[in-house]
């Protein structure tokens, strides 16, 4: 079986995210021309251009194809369809617009090839007519299901339930109706056992997207199971995502030897997690870096010997204040012409950098190694809510544990507030990742074999290694998060008013059970 996903407008680093999670997968991009009069109609005309290529260019004759919207979710495969002998396979329901294109099967032939080549031809007439447009919104829901049933000739077929298939004669296409329940339900309802594909259609965007709240076509009671199925699928490819990237680190060998030969300086970021910076921007093609907080400037020296012979590369260094760790970082990075080093507060510097240091068309990567903690968060906050935002943010000391024992609170609220985080020390300690820090251990006199050390105690039995990096990937529904971390005080304040009424209750009636018990 062969995945393929045709895009034609598709963010970059999004796009690199992806063949990094699915290697496997095929992503064909599809140029083309798309009109303006309506989101909704350029959609549909993109949809079956996209699809028309598709099916010349990566469905060989005779083979079986079936076409999903990218908001489908298949819970099942649906292959048994092809058992029949027809050539088009169209999903049908109950109602006003009975026809749904989000999900085609097809067996390839010479007319299903004709069939596509006329259906984007007519998608693209009717999304031209403003007359059209919305005459085929009114009786049919879209542009492309509208011209599908002109096409076919079969409106009236279709609107009857009791025919379970047609025949288009000008096309000489043997058509078979599917149920929506089963192989692309749209609506809002129970699961049922049967079903193979759900279709979140445009009502769902937002809900799922921008966490919005649920519409009268979407009410919680009747959304909920599906939304629950999505947000675990949702989840998993989170995982999956983080545990290939965490893989392809280690795979960029060029990468992990000029790191690991550097000589490591006092109070620098680990060169283990360097790798994990400099190679998650090789495979992104991030070449702009802000860094905040610099003192000897070991992880400044790194970047720029990584970015030295990219082009259009550029680091912009904000520490705090000048002493004599950055007078020394100054020196060592004097001859790198592209890394400029300032000072002052990164909370103030950072809008005026990205505006007048970084080409808003190009992408760009945070590091942030100070300020600390919440600071750090907050910053980090502001940097996704900014309109040039990031396309990953890296965070240093994100330990799992505070002291080694108290559970990190900046850790939980960094899971909690970003949609995409993972850590450094989420994955199994290599001896790829130990080999890289070997100047690490040298310096502070310390053998990571040996377990009874204090450098090792410290990190190994709390399930981290090292002060440990938090990798931020910026997604949609990161829109809000400079809002949810301003409420977020007020939040725990009142959690915890909560607390303390529900202790000083307890302890009351402790209390008056206890005078009972006595008499």
């Amino acid at each position: 079986m062969q995945i393929v996903i045709g895009y034609n407008d598709f963010p970059d680093f999004e796009l690199r995210l992806l063949e990094v999670a699915y290697p496997e997968v095929i992503f064909t991009f599809v140029d083309m021309s798309v009109s303006t009069f309506s989101t909704h109609a350029a959609n549909a005309s993109k949809k079956t251009r996209i699809w028309q290529v598709l099916l010349e260019q990566q469905v060989s004759n005779g083979d079986n194809a079936i076409f999903m919207d990218i908001d489908t979710l298949m819970l099942e495969s649906p292959f048994e369809v092809f058992n029949s002998e027809e050539d088009i396979f169209v999903t049908r329901k109950k109602g006003k617009w009975p026809l749904n294109t989000g999900v085609i099967f097809v067996k390839k032939n010479d007319s299903v090839i004709d069939f596509f080549n006329n259906w984007h031809e007519r998608t693209e007439t009717v999304i031209t007519s403003p007359r059209l447009n919305q005459e085929a919104e009114k009786m049919s829901g879209g542009a492309d299901q509208h011209s599908l049933m002109e096409l076919l000739g079969i409106q009236e077929t279709i609107r009857n339930n009791d025919r379970q298939d047609a025949f288009c004669s000008e096309y000489s296409l043997r058509i078979k109706f599917l149920n929506c329940s089963q192989y692309n339900e749209t609506e809002s309802v129970s699961f049922t056992n049967d079903l193979k594909v759900i279709h979140f259609k445009a009502g769902w965007h937002k809900i799922l997207i921008s966490k919005s709240k649920y519409t009268k076509n979407r009410p919680a009671k009747t959304s909920t199971e599906f939304h629950n199925i999505w947000n675990g699928y949702y989840s998993r490819s989170k995982l999956r995502l983080y545990s290939k990237i965490y893989e392809r680190v280690w795979l960029e060998k060029e990468i992990v030897s000029m790191i690991t030969d550097l000589q490591y300086e006092d109070r620098g970021i680990y060169n283990s997690e360097l790798v994990l910076i400099c190679s998650m921007m090789k495979m992104c093609k991030i070449n702009n870096v802000f860094e905040s907080g610099r003192a000897r400037g070991h992880s400044t020296y790194v970047l720029s010997e990584h970015l030295s012979k990219e082009i259009n590369s550029k680091i912009v260094s904000v520490d705090y204040e000048r002493n004599s760790d950055t007078d020394f970082s100054e020196k060592r990075l004097s001859r790198y012409t592209t890394t400029l080093l300032k000072y002052g507060h990164a909370n103030v510097l950072f809008k005026d950098v990205i505006d007048s240091e970084i080409p808003k068309n190009l992408n760009y990567a945070v590091l942030l190694d100070g300020p600390k903690s919440l600071n750090a968060l907050y910053l980090a906050a502001r940097f996704i809510g900014s309109k040039h935002c990031p396309s990953v943010i890296f965070i240093h000391d994100m330990r799992r544990y505070e002291g080694g024992v108290k559970p990190s609170f900046h850790r939980f609220l960094c899971q909690t507030l970003f949609d995409r985080v993972f850590f450094s020390d989420d994955f199994g300690i290599s001896s790829e990742v130990i080999a890289a820090d070997q100047s690490v251990f040298i310096q502070r006199g310390v053998n990571p074999h040996i377990s009874n050390q204090p450098y090792v105690k410290n990190f190994l039995p709390t399930g981290s290694y090292g002060p440990t990096l938090a990798i931020i990937l910026p997604s949609q529904r990161d829109t809000k998060v400079l809002r949810r971390f301003l409420l977020w005080p007020f939040m725990n304040a009142i959690e915890s008013f909560q607390q303390l009424i529900r202790f000083l209750v307890q302890g009351h009636v402790f209390r008056i059970r206890s005078q009972l018990g006595r008499r």
